[in-house]
């Protein structure tokens, strides 16, 4: 199985055009997956709001330097890396990433939510946003057809968001109540979402998690645990490292969830950091595409907030549930495939137990979840077995 006849949507970050474009010249024979995405994805470089997109002081960023502090960073590349591999598992599959993150990795619930309304209205018999000039519409191109919604990405936790910026629950629950709404609909077409859980079990700076907990999944990924009809159609997705141990900073994806590669977080190796740049010793994390021309310092405490990436073959390593999460994405791709070469030719795609079926036949081991949030301090859960080949 390779994915055909299933439309893979990564809904992320995304480099300019024209970045990836002199990556891919730069890069020549030595990134032959950079020269297919490049070539048979699909990109919508969409404007993001004044707020998220114009460069200010007070510009939403994310990202942590390697002692787990809170320092912002950009990486546009985020999206593209996330979408090769998927194009690396399902190597047929259609693929569209559609900007919905600014270049530091924020967004909005209004962005996110007309990104999943567009997708659902191409699923219609008549799509909405296709009128002609003589006042009728086109058919939608997704009509009756496989999908998948890849999000790397997570809904902050109440805490983050009612602390500081004076919301109550109920204002939270009903934000989440209309994103719920919209992820329904498409299931109901037979869309499966799969999902982060999230990087929150990240213990290494004590203000940031003070009591060392390994959060369940966050939003988007948590309705699968809360609201939807069929759970099952919608995937979390945690991380593991590569001595198929829970990684230290997964959240934990829930009964409903999976987990695979994703990488552990990386430790400075003094013997090789010099006074400007820390180094890091052995590497844990996928690698995949990125196209900058820079990349972050390790530390805050750097003399230099970026460094010249060390060649032009557009590689590099990432850790995160971000990148295990495209690693189920294409998978499921594949079962779609499995799923449509059986179903009868017309049938309508819809809520299918049999996506989770088949997930859960390719989860050839389990795993511990140590220290989870609240009154559970473990649990078992299943572990798809992913090897990157460089």
């Amino acid at each position: 199985m390779t994915g055909d006849g299933v439309t893979v949507f990564v809904l992320d970050t995304l480099p300019k055009a024209k970045e990836i474009n002199r990556a891919t010249e730069a890069a020549e024979g030595n990134n032959r997956l950079l020269l297919d995405v490049a070539n048979n994805v699909q990109f919508h470089h969409n404007r993001l709001s004044d707020v998220l997109d114009v460069p200010n002081a007070s510009q939403p960023k994310t990202g942590k330097d390697i002692s787990g502090r809170i320092i912002g960073f950009r990486m546009p590349d985020h999206g593209l890396f996330v979408a090769g591999i998927v194009r690396d598992i399902a190597p047929n599959a259609h693929v569209e990433c559609i900007r919905i993150l600014n270049d530091y990795c924020t967004g909005s619930l209004p962005t996110l939510t007309q990104a999943l309304e567009g997708i659902h209205n191409r699923m219609l018999l008549i799509n909405p946003d296709t009128k002609k000039s003589d006042g009728t519409y086109k058919q939608g191109d997704l009509l009756n057809k496989p999908v998948v919604v890849s999000l790397s990405l997570v809904i902050p936790d109440d805490m983050d968001v009612i602390s500081p910026h004076g919301f109550v629950a109920s204002d939270l629950d009903n934000v989440r109540e209309g994103l719920l709404h919209t992820i329904q609909s498409l299931e109901d077409f037979g869309v499966v979402f799969v999902a982060s859980a999230g990087n929150e079990g990240d213990s290494r700076y004590k203000p940031g998690n003070p009591d060392g907990v390994r959060p369940k999944a966050l939003y988007p990924a948590a309705f699968a645990n809360h609201g939807l009809v069929q759970p099952g159609m919608m995937i979390p997705v945690g991380a593991v490292n590569k001595d198929k141990k829970a990684a230290s900073y997964s959240c934990y994806p829930g009964e409903f969830g999976v987990s695979t590669y994703g990488g552990e977080l990386p430790k400075a190796n003094k013997e090789l950091s010099s006074d400007c740049f820390t180094e890091v010793g052995e590497i844990d994390a996928p690698i995949g595409l990125y196209t900058a021309l820079s990349s972050p310092a390790l530390s805050m405490d750097d003399c230099e907030p970026t460094r010249p990436v060390p060649n032009a073959n557009a590689w590099t390593y990432w850790t995160g549930t971000s990148f295990a999460t495209p690693i189920i994405a294409g998978l499921v791709a594949r079962i779609l495939e499995y799923m449509l070469i059986l179903s009868p030719p017309g049938t309508r795609p819809s809520p299918n137990p049999h996506v989770w079926r088949g997930l859960t036949d390719s989860a050839s081991q389990e795993i511990v979840w140590d220290r989870i949030e609240g009154a559970k301090q473990s649990e078992v859960g299943l572990m798809i077995l992913a090897v990157q080949k460089q």
